[in-house]
């Protein structure tokens, strides 16, 4: 195979069902594009390993020993495997056909991105929030969907900066991990990725939102 350009990363935590249906569509998702696959599982007890390699052979498994959380399990990538870009995935993200290509045809035409997100659906075709902004006191003190119509209006059809991205689907080029490092560990699991956006932003690199490219979230 050719040298990869991209490593899809799914993380796991006993949800192996959703993983094996996310699993499926990556190949129609890469078509020709060189890339690892690599599952970090985080202690599943739903026997994930031989689920995994009997439904996906191409796929790297890392079976971490204990629970570690989103950013420590997702950091541990970084020195795994070297690639100019990396897309971090939960488990039950399903991608459509293309999708990989679309997302790297936008992000090598960016030079200072540092991370972006995607248009996020359920499977009913509806809109899922799939970024924001870094939490002030009046957005946590107000109603979170009422803050949402007050201060996100209709976003444009070309990709634009946001100051934070869901962290169900994260495209991070290579030089953010150089530039930035990983995600902080000190954050389990939620605001992690809000954290780091926040450290991208401050670097100098871009986080951006890529409206014209969605994912199914089965959530």
């Amino acid at each position: 195979m050719a040298d990869p350009r991209i490593t899809l990363a799914l993380l796991n935590y006993n949800t192996t069902d959703e993983l094996l249906r996310a699993l499926a569509a990556i190949p129609a998702a890469l078509g020709d594009i060189a890339a690892r696959i690599v599952v970090i599982d985080n202690a599943s007890n739903d026997d994930p390993a031989a689920r995994i390699r009997a439904a996906c052979p191409a796929a790297e498994v890392i079976l971490n020993p204990v629970n570690l959380g989103f950013a420590a399990a997702f950091n541990r990538l970084f020195s795994y495997a070297v690639t100019p870009y990396y897309l971090l995935l939960n488990s039950d993200i399903v991608l459509p056909a293309g999708s990989v290509g679309a997302m790297l045809q936008t992000a090598r035409a960016l030079p200072t991105l540092g991370l972006a997100g995607v248009a996020l659906v359920r499977e009913d075709g509806s809109a899922q929030t799939a970024y924001g902004r870094i939490p002030t006191l009046a957005s946590e003190l107000l109603n979170r969907s009422l803050w949402r119509r007050l201060t996100q209006r209709t976003a444009p059809t070309e990709p634009f900066d946001v100051e934070s991205v869901i962290g169900a689907v994260l495209l991070v080029p290579r030089r953010t991990i150089e530039r930035v490092g990983g995600m902080d560990e000190r954050y389990f699991f939620y605001m992690e990725e809000t954290d780091w956006c926040k450290r991208i932003r401050d670097a100098g690199l871009r986080v951006m939102h890529f409206p014209g490219i969605s994912v199914l979230h089965l959530q």
